[in-house]
């Protein structure tokens, strides 16, 4: 069944292709390489790194990553800190972390974070980095066959009123619910927390941690902010499953990227 998320235009797609795998200088443009010595009609192939590169950029464009994300988030993270929050007192660890290392972690295990519905909260101020380190991660789940989905929060919850009288709104969100990483970035920025908001935010959290899938939420907002506009169910429902991490504020991550490309 065809795919109701984002559909790639096929220049797109092409010119993609041409970038990652056409040039390629291990596979001949193939996208495939011998992994046996037998190099005849039986030869077994696999997909060369290539390729998979081209379908994990594919799974985020798919998945509603914007495309200047696109250009860089193939390079190595650049040494970022964090510090961890405590659920119960929401305050901040001691001792920053290195979210590289942290993030290392997670890919190495990237089988039983999924399966396990393990998730992360990214709170900061702007430019602090915490949506393209979300896109960064994205990537590598990808690239490792997992599905993954972007969207930001004021675009959910419009799509989930208008899901109402569109069946075609609801099977999006069918989709979009059950990929294995889903990525809900500036929670904070709708215009009001009615009640009506607040009750969508926690259904969509409870139905993706009963069904064990993983999600990352990114806001603005400081933590006691966060409780307060969200009330304490919503912070319950982060405390079983989500890693809490706040953003350092010393450096300007979109500056430090921005001249990055493929």
């Amino acid at each position: 069944m065809e795919s109701l998320r984002v559909r790639p235009k096929a220049k797109e797609l092409e010119a993609l292709r041409a970038k990652l795998v056409k040039e390629c200088g291990v596979c001949g443009g193939t996208g495939k390489i011998l992994t046996g010595a037998f190099n005849g009609p039986n030869a077994l192939f696999d997909d060369c790194k290539c390729f998979k590169k081209f379908l994990a950029l594919y799974e985020l464009i798919v998945g509603g990553v914007p495309s200047h994300y696109l250009k860089t988030i193939r390079k190595d993270l650049l040494p970022r800190q964090v510090k961890e929050i405590d659920h119960e007192t929401g305050r901040p660890a001691r001792f920053s972390k290195d979210l590289g290392e942290l993030f290392a972690r997670i890919i190495k295990k990237h089988t039983q974070f999924i399966n396990r519905g393990h998730s992360l909260f990214f709170t900061g101020y702007n430019s602090t980095g915490k949506s393209y380190a979300a896109i960064w991660l994205m990537y590598r789940f990808a690239y490792r066959g997992h599905t993954v989905h972007y969207i930001k929060f004021k675009r959910l919850h419009g799509t989930i009123l208008n899901s109402f009288n569109d069946g075609e709104l609801r099977k999006l969100l069918s989709e979009i619910e059950a990929v294995d990483l889903l990525c809900i970035d500036e929670v904070g920025k709708e215009s009001s927390a009615t009640a009506q908001v607040i009750g969508e935010f926690e259904e969509w959290l409870k139905s993706r941690q009963d069904s064990g899938k993983s999600t990352i939420i990114i806001t603005n907002l400081d933590v006691s902010d966060f409780r307060e506009r969200y009330e304490a169910s919503i912070w319950e429902a982060l405390a079983e499953k989500f890693l809490i991490l706040a953003f350092d504020t010393k450096n300007n991550f979109r500056r430090m990227h921005r001249r990055w490309e493929y």
